[in-house]
């Protein structure tokens, strides 16, 4: 994983603005959970899918399927197109998303399935400074010290990761994935 770029300048006021003060998609309370789950289990009207790590947070892990670990917005619940911004130079076949975790909130270890191919490029940005307990692990390393709008790109967009918030402030990333 490494920072290839800053851009910081397109991140625009009213996105900010939006993504600090309107509710976001509760993850997974809001997912309203069959007890029954199997992966590609379609959840809730927001289509979102359980992938296989997924359904072992609550199926194996024990985490609690019902509960709030982290915030979630996407093209489904914010009114702004970020990919058409911010898009690398691969402006089709893009998508994103925002993860929002305020402290104690956490997102458990993980891959990215839908990342199991060639042509899979994941770039994660930091929407605010680095502040201690903001941590974010890729690997067998910890991301810390950087800067809002700090451009990081997987290495290998398949790579187990976790990120969590132990601070005292709200933790928010955007995660932009292209393909080829």
């Amino acid at each position: 994983m490494k920072v290839i770029d800053n851009v910081w300048h397109l991140i625009k006021p009213e996105w900010l603005e939006y993504l600090n003060t309107c509710p976001a998609l509760q993850f997974p309370k809001d997912l309203d959970l069959p007890k029954d789950m199997t992966a590609n289990t379609l959840l809730g009207e927001n289509s979102w899918e359980l992938n296989q790590d997924e359904l072992e947070w609550y199926t194996i892990g024990g985490y609690d399927p019902h509960g709030t670990n982290y915030e979630g917005f996407d093209s489904h619940n914010c009114p702004f197109d970020i990919a058409e911004t911010i898009n690398f130079g691969r402006p089709k076949n893009a998508g994103w998303w925002i993860v929002r975790q305020h402290p104690g909130q956490y997102m458990p270890w993980h891959r990215d399935l839908t990342c199991a191919n060639d042509g899979c490029y994941t770039y994660w940005i930091p929407l605010n400074d680095w502040e201690p307990g903001h941590i974010f692990v890729y690997a067998d390393k910890t991301i810390s010290h950087y800067k809002k709008g700090d451009v990081f790109q997987f290495d290998d967009s398949y790579e187990w990761h976790t990120g969590c918030n132990i601070g005292y402030s709200t933790r928010t990333v955007l995660q932009i994935r292209t393909y080829d």
